[in-house]
């Protein structure tokens, strides 16, 4: 048996790296996907040369299916390995909080954890699959933080007018014909389960082509995979401790300040964590009784 990360990062390399030497250390494998906007070489860089860096990278657009292809490509690559049997997705400003034995109990056990409650019937939620949204383009880009100069037609985007209109066509024609949850898009999921939601990734496009083109797939596609795959949702809930309730959202964790509230989580891993925070992370690992990175 041996663990696994499955990590999406897009910037903090220095961050991204301390995270995947803490995991390295307790004997977790790394799996990394640096978007393919970003610049690769801080990461190759900053990271240990154990860390498995993905060559085959995804441009990923926020809240859009992009991030499920590049989660996907990296766990092709980590299924390939037949020793993994726990796979644990997050964000490449993580960073564990509590004892590692706990995360490493966690790991080990024979569950999933992840989000995956239902949507119920009436729910605005349903929004977010039954309407067609084209969040990986420029003309559909969900992020707030983009100006509306930078939301436009463009070659790649008239390119797909196409499927564009048959996504549309589709959802007007029918009931989205899954059971549908939305929860945090970060999880622990054992290898057949992970095996059972990359066949529907890869076997199932009457299914993926609902969320491909929905608002925020992920935060939904392998909520709902669970689900349905499952008949049920999981107990159990996301490992990563973030804040919403303040701004701005998620909150970031930067100084020594923020110990207190990184101490009420019971989640043994918490984000995110500001490019600024190696003092926060160091004293996180003093109080932890771990060695200087």
């Amino acid at each position: 048996m041996t663990l696994c990360c499955l990590i999406l990062a897009h910037a903090k390399p220095v961050v991204t790296a301390r995270l995947v030497r803490r995991m390295l250390g307790a004997g977790i494998a790394c799996h990394v996907h640096v978007d393919a906007k970003a610049d690769l070489a801080p990461f190759r860089q900053a990271l240990p040369a154990e860390a498995h860096l993905l060559r085959d990278r995804v441009e990923v657009w926020w809240a859009g299916f992009s991030m499920i292809e590049a989660v996907c490509r990296l766990a092709e690559a980590a299924l390939a390995e037949p020793a993994h049997t726990h796979f644990l997705h997050l964000s490449g400003d993580t960073y564990p909080i509590k004892p590692m034995p706990r995360l490493i109990e966690m790991m080990t056990a024979d569950a999933d954890w992840i989000d995956s409650g239902e949507v119920p019937p009436g729910d605005p939620i349903l929004s977010r699959i039954e309407c067609c949204y084209l969040p990986d383009c420029a003309i559909g880009n969900l992020s707030q933080r983009e100006s509306y100069t930078d939301r436009h037609l463009d070659a790649a985007t008239v390119g797909r007018l196409d499927d564009f209109a048959r996504a549309f066509a589709m959802k007007q024609a029918g009931r989205f014909p899954w059971r549908y949850a939305k929860g945090a898009n970060w999880w622990l999921l054992r290898r057949e389960t992970l095996l059972r939601c990359l066949d529907v990734y890869r076997h199932r496009p009457e299914i993926v082509d609902w969320f491909r083109y929905s608002a925020h797939p992920d935060e939904s596609f392998f909520n709902s995979a669970v689900l349905n795959l499952f008949g049920k949702p999981s107990p159990l809930g996301c490992p990563i401790f973030a804040l919403w309730d303040r701004q701005p959202r998620p909150y970031e964790f930067r100084t020594a300040e923020d110990l207190p509230l990184l101490r009420t989580a019971w989640q043994p891993l918490a984000r995110k964590f500001a490019a600024d925070s190696l003092p926060l992370l160091e004293a996180i690992d003093t109080e932890l009784g771990v060695a200087p990175a």
